[in-house]
């Protein structure tokens, strides 16, 4: 799978985001999918703060910190590979506090499509830089 083709860009949602800002949450979106595809867990616990939520399809509670959500990552990386397609990006509190609203794709090792599924994730902007603050996804129902 090729890292850099994880993102469907739809503009329609944008208009409250500057294009700087928007290239720099996909940006953020493309390498935090390519550290966990590679399992670079430590590496993606700096696109976290340090009260981050977590919750992913099968946990039955939600994660809160660094070390839970690196737990709950590992396992979720288990399933397989991941491409995320950003369907919607958008304001919350200026350029501060956005989101993102995606579909999700995971693959077996051989490249098989094992599920789809959706997700939101809430980003604050700390010292210039986004950060994930609510990562939230679950597949779609079958």
């Amino acid at each position: 799978m090729d890292s850099t083709d994880t993102h469907l860009d739809i503009e329609d949602f944008t208009d409250f985001l500057s294009k700087d800002a928007q290239r720099e949450i996909k940006e953020l979106s493309r390498e935090w999918f390519q550290l966990y595809n590679e399992r670079e867990f430590d590496k993606l616990m700096d696109f976290y703060t340090k009260d981050s939520f977590y919750n992913s399809t099968g946990a039955w509670e939600t994660a809160k910190g660094k070390t839970a959500i690196m737990k709950l990552i590992r396992q979720d990386r288990e399933l397989g590979t991941c491409k995320r397609f950003i369907q919607e990006m958008g304001s919350i509190s200026g350029e501060d506090i956005v989101y993102t609203r995606g579909r999700v794709v995971v693959y077996a090792d051989d490249g098989t499509e094992l599920n789809t599924g959706k997700d939101v994730h809430i980003l604050h902007k700390i010292n210039g830089r986004y950060i994930i603050h609510i990562d939230c996804y679950n597949y779609d129902s079958e």
